[in-house]
């Protein structure tokens, strides 16, 4: 609670926000990559451990983040396999190949990252497509939406891409 005090309940406020405070104190949480000469963050963790703690404590009034809606997906190996399943998503022939025999796609590789990149866009574009299905007091967020996809399909025997990493 000392870090969460520190700063805004904010995710992201001009580097002072909780995940900007986060993966800059404690680099285990920095989930960064370098495409294409340009560097993407993920965050995939960090903003894991603030939907947790905001899951937990927000409903009796300890911890609220206030800008939860620009949360992403959390970009791991389950949510894509979802998104393949539904045929929202569609891999290059020889990236599926990869995946369907089980080969390592080599973290921080551009396969991993697309794959990573695509999910958070696919995910976002999904929630947009839900919201505009729902009236307001039933509008969702990525991250309501990223969890269904996670429990759902996170059983499910479908091969995933492999990479080794800490990051997801």
């Amino acid at each position: 609670m000392k870090f969460i005090n520190q700063g805004p309940r904010r995710l992201y406020s001009d580097g002072e926000g909780l995940i900007e405070r986060l993966v800059l104190e404690f680099p285990r949480f920095n989930d960064s990559s370098i495409y294409l000469e340009k560097e993407v963050n993920f965050y995939k963790l960090a903003q894991l451990a603030f939907w947790g703690i905001h899951g937990e404590l927000a409903h009796v009034g300890h911890f609220k983040v206030e800008d939860m809606e620009s949360m992403t997906a959390f970009a791991d190996y389950i949510v894509p396999v979802a998104l393949i399943v539904m045929k929202i998503t569609q891999y290059s022939n020889e990236l599926e190949e990869k995946i369907m025999s089980g080969k390592m796609i080599e973290r921080d590789s551009a396969e991993e990252i697309e794959i990573r990149a695509a999910s958070i866009y696919a995910t976002a574009k999904l929630t947009e497509s839900v919201n505009r299905r729902r009236e307001d007091v039933e509008k969702i967020i990525i991250p309501q939406l990223d969890y269904r996809l996670w429990k759902h399909y996170h059983a499910t025997h479908f091969p995933h891409h492999l990479t080794y990493t800490t990051m997801y």
